[in-house]
This record gives structure tokens, C-alpha cells and sequence, in this order.
């Protein structure tokens, strides 16, 4: 994470020449992890947890087979037990879960309840839970792995998941509920793909569920990172936040388990789409799944372990130099050890609190907005600090429901189809034969065998049944090209069980080193499971480069 700060005194150059060390000493992203009631009786492992951790989930206690195992006989007690230990321990906790949808995790004298019973039984559930726990849980995982069963749903309805999600906010308004499920990430489970967990949670958006995050569990062995990106950019497209909340890599050999547990972390910390990661667990025999461990059952710690504490130590900000007349910026936390000349320093000025630009992007290119500022990296090819630029408006235009407009997020938010991508930046030095016309970035689609390959952008949460939308694309092209080509921007209309459709919204003739516009609209009577915008059109092994997108809303005048 990083901080920017100026010093100043009541005499600007006394505070000229004064070396400064700056320190980052914890970590303020979320880690996390599973703990269980009788894990807190041991004091090694407690020792390590509230070291090298800040949040936890509990394993079982707060499951509904946990707390009511026969009707009317409950036990809230080991659950309050580990609440008092979180409190005592400042350590944030994630509420895990309410139901499961998975049948054999249900106790049987809920599974043998008519529907009456049976709905009766979820509202107590529900109403007893959670007016229980009042702010005291950050999340809930609401309905627990709803892509791989459907126990409720089949009994009392397809619209009683978005119930329980209208209710849990109702009775704790102030828990961010998600929905969690496993093999997002890893591609290995057609029900559980990256697109149908986007499709299931549209279908709880339109049913009224204030759905708030994005649980990927994260029980993966032979982690590939780029199939872990690509679901993580896919699932992204929603907006809402993600978090790895039961990860675990297993392997017998504990240096293949530290390899493999960091490609899920580097993937997980580098994306910006993930706010939070939650082990599930960390110490031997405390653990669901074996060789998944970071510390030996007597303490020691493995190379899994050695693994993932080199990677949070990489991750904390170090800075030293000397402040010039202006006053210096330095990424850092906490000010470790200031030597100054003697003359008093008469303030200190924090300008910016805590961020984490933690996005993939080029070097040296990289800009956010904070509060109406643009930080950039500055220019000097050594410099690891952010600068700010003074008031912009980078980012996406209010009115564009296009994220990640203008590609200053790197491919945030956008799918290469079928084809690889990367972006150009205007201080990288590889401009493809065109610098960037709207902002700082552009990007390049390459290695494409077939006309229709592009990039594309999930947009189905923003369209509105009747509503008339602008589009503009700024686009090239680069590569063995003679003369022109044309470039289209495309709707693809995905229908449950009807295949898809393919609306043209309008095209361009494009040369090389040269930008052109690609403008037209669309409207669509009703709105489809899924529609995706992309753009598409030259020769294959031509590169199609992309500058901008905007599609506006609808009755818009505001100017980009």
C-alpha cells in the first residue's frame, strides 16, 4: 500500500536536506484465514495466525448443521467462543455461511421438512443468525456453492436464493453478502465456469439480491496463472468485489505445494478486481485437505510457509532519500525514523491515505484516481514512487458504461477472443507504429487466425431493455496490411438453450498509422442472459489496435 507525504516547516529550507526513512511494517490488505474452535486451544498456532494474519473465517461453526444439528437444539457457543477470540485479537471475520445448497451438507431432519416446514425453517434460520451476529460479521457467504447444488431452490423455488440475500440484508445491512463457489478459478469444472457464475449472479441481481462480493474458493492443485487471470478478468467484468476465501494448493512435495501457492497469490494480489484472500488454514492436522499445510504439526515452518511470508515482506513499501526544496514523496506506511537538521519541523502533511495501485499495467505508465487526483508513476526509469498530478479525469467518463475505457487498468475488465493481448503506453517505447490519441494507453490485439477475433467486454449488467446507446471506438490497425481494412463493433446476444445472435452496430475503414473512429448504436427490446460488445474486422494476422470505447447511456450530454 502505498502513502505519499510532504514535510514541511515554518521555514521552507529547513526542511531541505533531511534524509528520511520510510518503512511500511504491516500489511493492511486483507490475509486471512480458517480457524476452527479447538485450533485456538493451541498457542503456537495462535501465536503465528494473529502474526501473519488479520482476517479469519470460521471452518464449521457457524454452519447451520453446526449450530441447529437436530431441530430446536442449538449451539451458538463455539461460534461466540471464536468471536470473543477475533475481538480480543483484532482480527476482522468473515461469516461462513448461512445455508449450503449442496444436499449431503444438509442434516437430515432438514431434509426430511415439507415445503411448508421447510420455509418456515430458512426464515427462523435466517432471522435467528443473523439478528444474532448483528454487525459482527464483515461478510456472509449467503447460499453456499449454488453452482454445484440445489437442494432449496428445487424445494421451495427458484427465486428463494434471492430471498435469502433480500432477507440477510434486511435483518444486517451493514454485511457485504457473496456468493461463493469453487473451480472458478482453475477451469476444470464445466458448472462452475467463469461465465456461469457471471450468468447466476445476473439472475440474483434481476431477482432483487443485493449481491456484494464474489467468493472464489480456491481449493486448486497445479495452478496455471494465466487460466487463473483470465477467470479472475472474466468475473471482474461485474464490478463487484473478489475474494479467494478458502484457498489451498496441495501437494506431498512442499517446495512444488510454494510454487504453486505462489502463483495463486501473485495472480490474486496483482489483480484489481480482488480485494481479500482467506486461507483455508495453515497448520498441519488443523486442516480439511491434506499436504495443503504451511506449518509442520510441532511448528516448524515449511517452504510453503517460508513462501507466502517472502511474499508479503515483498509487498511491504520500503523508501529512503533526502527531501528536496519541494519535500519528496515516499511509498511507505508509517514513518519508521526521521533525521532532520535540528530546526523544528512544524508539521507533517499526509496528502494522500492509504491506496494500493495494484494493477497489471506497463511500467512507468501507470495512473489511478483518488478523490478527483491522478497519481502517476513519474518518469525516471529508477523511481518506484507515485506522483500526484494535480486534478484529471482519467478513468470512465460518468456516463460510459464502458470499464476500463481508455486502458489505463492494463486489460482490466476486457477479453482478448481467441487471441492474445498487451497494452502500449506513450513512455514504454513500443508504440506499434502509432502513440496513444486519448489517453496514456492503447491497446494491441495479436496473433489472430480469423477475422472475427477481437476484444471484447462483458456489458450485460449495464444495458437497459429499450434504450437507445451511442457507440465510439478509436481503433488502428498494425501488422502486414496493404491499403485498408475494415474494423466492426459487434454485439454478441447469448440466450439460454438458443445459441447465439450477432447485432452489427457499425464499422470503419482503417489504414495503417493512422486512427479512425468506428460510431453507430443499438437498442435491444429486451436483454438477453448475456451481451457482450467487441470489436473485430481486419485480416487475420493483422493487429487491431484499440484506443478508447465509450458507450454512452441513454438521454446523456455530458462530454468525455
Amino acid at each position: 500500500r502505498d502513502l505519499i507525504l510532504k514535510f514541511s516547516s515554518s521555514k521552507a529550507n529547513n526542511v531541505s536536506g533531511a534524509f528520511v526513512k520510510v518503512e511500511q511494517i504491516q500489511n493492511s490488505f486483507p490475509f486471512g484465514s480458517c480457524i476452527t474452535r479447538s485450533s485456538i486451544d493451541n498457542e503456537d498456532l495462535v501465536r503465528f495466525l494473529v502474526k501473519n494474519f488479520n482476517w479469519v473465517v470460521f471452518g464449521n461453526e457457524l454452519k447451520w448443521s453446526w449450530t441447529e444439528p437436530q431441530q430446536g437444539n442449538f449451539n451458538y457457543k463455539d461460534a461466540d467462543d471464536l468471536l470473543d477470540f477475533c475481538k480480543n485479537n483484532n482480527l476482522e471475520v468473515r461469516g461462513h455461511c448461512i445455508f449450503w445448497e449442496v444436499e449431503y451438507a444438509i442434516q437430515p431432519w432438514v431434509q426430511g421438512l415439507n415445503k411448508s416446514d421447510l420455509t418456515t425453517a430458512v426464515q427462523n434460520r435466517l432471522t435467528d443468525l443473523v439478528t444474532r451476529y448483528k454487525g459482527k460479521f464483515r461478510h456472509y457467504d449467503v447460499d453456499n456453492e449454488m453452482l454445484h447444488g440445489s437442494f432449496y431452490k428445487d424445494r421451495l423455488g427458484k427465486d428463494i436464493q434471492a430471498t435469502m440475500f433480500r432477507t440477510s440484508h434486511q435483518l444486517d445491512p451493514s454485511a457485504t453478502l457473496f456468493v461463493n463457489d469453487y473451480h472458478i478459478e482453475d477451469g476444470s469444472d464445466v458448472r462452475s465456469s467463469p461465465e456461469e457464475y457471471i450468468r447466476q449472479i445476473l439472475d440474483l441481481q434481476r431477482q432483487g439480491a443485493p449481491v456484494g462480493g464474489i467468493g472464489l474458493q480456491g481449493h486448486i492443485d497445479s495452478p496455471v496463472g494465466p487460466i487463473v487471470s483470465s477467470a479472475l478478468d472474466k468475473v471482474g467484468t461485474l464490478g463487484l468485489p473478489i475474494w479467494f476465501t478458502e484457498l489451498d494448493v496441495s501437494s506431498a512435495n512442499e517446495f512444488i505445494r510454494a510454487d504453486d501457492l505462489e502463483v495463486m497469490l501473485r495472480e490474486a494480489f496483482a489483480h484489481p478486481a480482488v480485494e481479500g484472500i482467506i486461507l483455508w488454514g495453515f497448520w498441519e492436522l488443523y486442516m480439511s485437505r491434506e499436504n495443503a499445510h504451511l506449518v509442520n504439526a510441532e511448528g516448524k515452518i515449511n517452504a510453503a510457509g517460508k513462501r507466502y511470508l517472502a511474499l508479503k515482506k515483498e509487498w511491504l513499501s520500503r523508501a529512503r532519500g533526502y527531501i528536496d526544496v519541494q519535500g519528496s514523496p515516499f511509498a511507505a506506511s508509517r514513518v519508521d525514523s526521521i533525521k532532520h537538521p535540528p530546526q523544528e519541523i512544524s508539521s507533517l502533511l499526509l496528502l494522500l491515505e492509504l491506496l494500493t495501485p495494484r494493477f497489471r499495467c506497463p511500467p512507468l505508465s501507470c495512473c489511478m484516481v483518488v478523490r478527483g487526483n491522478c497519481f502517476c508513476m513519474c518518469d525516471s526509469g529508477t523511481c518506484n514512487w507515485w506522483l500526484l498530478m494535480g486534478n484529471c479525469t482519467s478513468g470512465n467518463p460518468t456516463d460510459n458504461i464502458i470499464v476500463n475505457h481508455d486502458f489505463y487498468k492494463g486489460l482490466y475488465s476486457w477479453h482478448p477472443n481467441c487471441c492474445n493481448g498487451f497494452i502500449v503506453s506513450a513512455n514504454s517505447g513500443n508504440q506499434v507504429g502509432l502513440s496513444p490519441k486519448s489517453g496514456g494507453n492503447y491497446a494491441v490485439i495479436k496473433n489472430r487466425t480469423e477475422h472475427w477475433q477481437g476484444l471484447e467486454q462483458d456489458i450485460t449488467s449495464k444495458i437497459s431493455p429499450g434504450s437507445t446507446y451511442s457507440v465510439s471506438a478509436r481503433v488502428g490497425v498494425s501488422g502486414p496490411l496493404s491499403g485498408s481494412t475494415d474494423v466492426m463493433a459487434t454485439l454478441k446476444l447469448l440466450n439460454h438453450g438458443s445459441g447465439a445472435s450477432y447485432m452489427f452496430i457499425g464499422k470503419t475503414s482503417v489504414s495503417k498509422g493512422k486512427w479512425e473512429m468506428v460510431e453507430g448504436t443499438f437498442s435491444l427490446p429486451t436483454v438477453p442472459n448475456q451481451v457482450i460488445f467487441y470489436l473485430e474486422g481486419p485480416p487475420p494476422g493483422v493487429e487491431l489496435l484499440i484506443d478508447s470505447v465509450v458507450i454512452r447511456r441513454p438521454s446523456s450530454s455530458k462530454s468525455e
